[in-house]
């Protein structure tokens, strides 16, 4: 019989929950119980150490994955930089020949103005109507201290979790 983890841990429950009604023979007791304790003992750390297993597992795929990402990325990175370089190149000799439109073979490169653009120079000089203020938003770690010391805070709780650690 190869239960899976959530097929185990459920008659391990069963289990102990027939142990806990108490409608059992003595008999009956002792070969459950000794069910459970083979099942706690073997059963579940088998099934757990494979979990682990697979999650290491994944674990180094993802760093390799991660790492392969940084290297693609690096590349990427480098490509946009010297396309850059270049159009910048290119803009300013066409710039400098005083000439705004070239036909290149089966290109042609024109020097074109941008769409208009506000710049701000002075901040505190512009006018209150056409500031935009951020939502506002939850300062949550001063929160979670004032909890912490036992205020009362409306609107907010504090919660504790619980994860799974692998060492």
């Amino acid at each position: 019989m190869n239960l899976t983890l959530y097929e185990l841990t459920a008659e391990i429950a069963a289990v102990r929950d027939a142990l806990d009604e108490g409608n059992l023979t003595p008999e009956q007791e002792t070969e459950i119980t000794a069910l459970l304790d083979r099942a706690l003992e073997k059963l579940l750390p088998a099934k757990v150490s494979r979990y682990c297993e697979a999650v290491q597992e994944f674990k180094a795929f993802e760093a390799a994955c991660k790492a392969e990402e940084e290297r693609i990325a690096a590349r990427r990175k480098t490509a946009v930089n010297v396309r850059e370089r270049m159009i910048a190149r290119l803009k300013y000799g066409l710039e400098t020949a005083g000439v705004d439109k070239v036909a290149a073979g089966t290109f042609t490169v024109a020097l074109q103005s941008n769409p208009p653009a506000c710049e701000v120079e002075q901040m505190s000089a512009v006018p209150a109507k056409f500031l935009v203020t951020p939502p506002p938003t939850v300062d949550k770690r001063a929160v979670l201290e004032a909890l912490k010391r036992g205020e009362d805070v409306p609107g907010c709780v504090m919660t504790v979790g619980r994860h799974v650690r692998i060492r």
